[in-house]
């Protein structure tokens, strides 16, 4: 990229003077809407954020007002590309001799959306290239000495930091109060900076918390505080449409949705999914008598013996209406003097993959263990109730519910428990609360309460949803038959017929009705 300015002493003094300056003449980033490597302009509202951190100075001691600069904004809105700007000028423009540390929620996270921009934006600046070497793991300013590095979220990588400027980006996620202890600023460098840029998070017994409740109050006159809440007032980027935020508050439960797109800290206790999205989902359809053999089915199952239930439940996915189907759901409650006898489970299971067919079984692999591999030749899939496939399964099963993608059946799952009262999957739906992780959210029940039904429902939902199946392939093989060889040019294709077979279809009456003009 030509036209960059090199670095002469007048203008870096201009640059120490005026972070904006430097920042719009050799920082690099991608357009996102061009996919072209451009030099940025700030918008006003990051101008003048850059500013009040870097440029405020207190006339007592000459030196900058802030040595913490705290920056939360909602989910996109380029609070880590912030975050890079601002290293960025502090290793070219700071001290001699420099540390500069990215810290974040673990060392990939710190190398991937911190560091990694800060050294693309140094390899596409050609003046800024040969001022420095990019390596892996660090970039030195070789005429000054100064290093950038991401390090790892343990307080022994922390350990004997130096730093004249630490950024922490999404903070939300740091439970390791004694990894943030010992990035303390050192008192050594003259005019140290600890930039935090997040958004609001779940858990209020975290480090952000504190702060937040620090910066709120007012207390500290060497932090500055910037953290609007509000849909509006936390979106201030141009590019964040209300199209998008629109999209955003469809897809993610409200609690979510304030927290990531409102900078608003979640409140405990929050449901999974509103009553009317589930009356919404309920139909008058009772559930199936047995498989149509027109759509995949998927059979799975929860496990409780005693303090939690056994639940068994069969659902389709009905790709012409593009609906979840629940097509049976049954129940067992025991107790510790009388366990859920795991033998009426598991016939129950042996019963519906007889009646169904299914494509896929979905059980725990660790409960399950024994019935998994005495039916090796079900079609199994094994579910970890634990880290991604749990967060995976509740925001499937969430999607389904507050789109409307799901049908169930009045009082589906319906039995009389051991506490005399009925009880249903659509009661244990609108009981169950929405649970935040740093890995995502996932749901689980109140206290005195169950969540059985909602798992096996939602283990479905996950599966279908994970691997959409649509219009069967069989159907689909032939219709993309007929399109390319015309309705009399229809042959008995081996690879459709078998999967007619395996969905039940009889692939001779199939050929017959299509070459007798009925659809397929």
């Amino acid at each position: 990229m030509s036209g960059i300015p090199g670095f002469s002493g007048e203008r870096m003094e201009r640059y120490r003077a005026d972070p904006v300056a430097f920042l719009e003449e050799h920082y690099i980033c991608r357009n996102a809407h061009t996919g072209k490597d451009v030099l940025v302009r700030l918008e006003p509202w990051q101008a003048n954020l850059v500013h009040d951190v870097l440029c405020t100075r207190d006339p007592a001691t000459g030196l900058r007002q802030y040595n913490m600069a705290v920056i939360a904004l909602a989910k996109k809105n380029g609070k880590s590309e912030l975050g890079a700007m601002i290293a960025t000028w502090y290793a070219i423009c700071g001290e001699r001799e420099g540390e500069i540390v990215i810290a974040a929620n673990d060392r990939e996270q710190a190398a991937t959306i911190t560091f990694l921009r800060i050294a693309r934006a140094i390899r596409k600046n050609p003046v800024l290239a040969k001022e420095c070497k990019v390596c892996r793991q660090f970039i030195e300013v070789k005429s000054t000495g100064t290093v950038v590095r991401a390090i790892a979220r343990d307080a022994a990588s922390a350990a004997g930091n130096s730093a004249n400027c630490t950024v922490f980006d999404e903070l939300w996620g740091l439970r390791d109060r004694e990894f943030f202890d010992e990035l303390t600023q050192n008192p050594i460098r003259r005019d140290p900076m600890t930039l935090v840029t997040t958004y609001a998070g779940f858990d209020r017994a975290s480090v952000l918390h504190e702060i937040y409740e620090q910066g709120r109050a007012g207390a500290d006159p060497h932090m500055y505080f910037h953290w609007p809440e509000g849909e509006e007032a936390a979106n201030p980027a141009s590019w964040v449409t209300q199209a998008y935020l629109d999209q955003q508050r469809l897809r993610l439960p409200a609690q979510v949705f304030r927290r990531l797109h409102c900078n608003e800290w979640s409140t405990p206790d929050e449901p999974f999914v509103e009553p009317w999205q589930i009356e919404r989902c309920t139909t008058g359809r009772q559930n199936a008598a047995g498989a149509k053999g027109e759509w995949p089915y998927v059979l799975t199952c929860d496990l409780g013996l005693t303090r939690d239930r056994a639940a068994v439940a069969v659902l389709h996915r009905d790709g012409v209406r593009d609906k979840v189907v629940l097509d049976d759901l049954a129940v067992w409650e025991g107790r510790r003097e009388r366990p859920v006898r795991i033998a009426d489970v598991a016939d129950a299971l042996e019963a519906r993959y007889r009646r169904f067919g299914p494509r896929a079984c979905v059980f725990d692999a660790w409960e399950m263990r024994p019935f998994i591999q005495a039916h090796a030749a079900w079609p199994t899939v094994e579910f970890a109730f634990q880290g991604a496939p749990m967060h995976e399964m509740a925001q499937a099963l969430y999607r389904a519910v507050a789109e409307g993608q799901l049908e169930l059946y009045p009082q589906a799952g319906r039995f009389r428990g051991r506490d005399g009262l009925w009880h249903d999957l659509q009661g244990e739906l609108a009981g169950l609360v929405l649970v935040e992780t740093p890995g995502g959210y996932k749901f689980d029940h109140r206290s005195g309460r169950h969540n059985d039904m909602s798992i096996a429902l939602g283990m479905g939902v996950w599966q279908l949803l994970q691997k959409p199946t649509g219009v069967p392939l069989w159907r689909r093989m032939l219709v993309a038959e007929l399109a390319v060889d015309g309705q009399g040019a229809l042959t008995m294709n081996a690879q459709w017929a078998e999967y007619a077979r395996l969905a039940g279809v009889d692939p001779r009456e199939v050929v017959r009705g299509m070459r007798g003009g009925r659809k397929a």
